[in-house]
């Protein structure tokens, strides 16, 4: 299983780079690194990186997760030192740690490790503000922060650069707003007759919902939190993925298949099959900024602007095969080359 979420991840990326060509120029939504506009910091311009690893958590699975912090000139690309981050990590409206760290050389690592208990953050304080740091840059966190998928809004206040004594006022302290996602995992069976076929559905953009299965007609529904508001979605670069997969031999692979969302019927283009792998088929949504604004604009426009999920059907039969899939990814692979 691990071995089969690297490889995605991989995957993820190559593809992302191709749909999202302005990713480190824009705000994302949905992916797991980005670097930010530049903005004005002190007496230069410059950007911030930030990233979340691992991209993909299990719910079997209890581990560490990583947030990656780089604040840098945009035109040196240097390093900026002394920097003080006062951070806030929120998921669905709620703040899961809002703290101020120091990180001497710049760079800042913090390493969330699971724990049902109080926040606790290991390390020790700079005298002059206060805030949390260490002599390497990396601090560890520990409670309930990063410990399941979804999608995750990171507020990165600085407070100050260059010196410790070098502060700005709070007025006018720069400010940097990083959404990122944790893919979520969930696994499930499909009952077919008297028999069980394990299926494993990955959602790279937030936490799967409500997962159903229609025997009668063969078809997988399942949900996720999003934000429809086509504003929202023109300001940022955005990418959702979801991918299940699917065991082979059953009644449910070696198809064609046909996918929804909200109701509205997708085009084979969102739709790709890997069948290279021989016990399953994995099946790919894949959904770029341009078909969210205009899947936005259908799904307000039928007086659902309330709405806050976005609802996925699969059902055999359709205009996407695995043929035609491996087609494609051929000719993909042959004029990128």
């Amino acid at each position: 299983m691990e071995k089969y979420v690297q490889i995605f991840v991989s995957f993820l990326v190559i593809t992302a780079s191709i749909l999202i060509p302005n990713l480190q120029e824009a705000a994302s939504d949905g992916l797991f690194e980005e670097t930010l506009p530049p903005a004005s910091v002190g007496d230069r311009v410059a950007s911030l990186y930030t990233k979340i690893s691992p991209p993909v958590l299990t719910s079997d699975t209890v581990q560490n997760a990583f947030f990656q912090l780089r604040l840098f000139d945009s035109n040196t690309m240097n390093n900026i030192t002394n920097v003080n981050y006062f951070l806030t990590i929120s998921k669905e409206d709620k703040v899961l740690l809002r703290e101020l760290f120091y990180s001497k050389e710049g760079p800042l690592t913090l390493k969330f490790r699971p724990d049902n208990g109080p926040i606790r953050i290991h390390g020790s304080i700079e005298p002059f503000l206060g805030g949390r740091t260490s002599e390497t840059g990396d601090i560890t966190v520990s409670g309930p922060v990063l410990t399941e998928g979804g999608l995750y809004h990171f507020v990165v206040e600085i407070f100050g650069i260059d010196n410790v004594r070098n502060i700005f006022v709070p007025e006018n302290a720069p400010r940097f707003d990083s959404y990122l996602s944790i893919g979520d995992v969930y696994t499930t069976n499909l009952t077919y007759g008297d028999k069980n076929f394990n299926a494993t559905l990955i959602s790279y953009y937030d936490k799967v919902q409500n997962f159903t299965f229609e025997r009668d007609d063969l078809k997988a529904e399942w949900k996720m939190p999003f934000n429809w508001n086509v504003s929202r979605i023109r300001e940022q670069n955005i990418f959702v993925h979801e991918e299940i997969s699917i065991p082979k031999p059953s009644p449910f692979a070696n198809q064609s298949y046909s996918g929804e969302i909200n109701g509205i019927p997708l085009p084979a283009k969102m739709l790709m099959i890997d069948p290279t792998n021989s016990t399953r088929d994995i099946i790919h949504f894949m959904i770029p900024k341009d078909e969210l604004i205009s899947l936005a604009e259908s799904v307000n426009k039928d007086g659902n602007s309330t709405n806050k999920f976005m609802n996925f059907g699969l059902k055999l039969g359709g205009n996407v095969s695995s043929q035609a899939s491996m087609m494609n990814m051929n000719m993909s692979s042959m004029s990128s080359g």
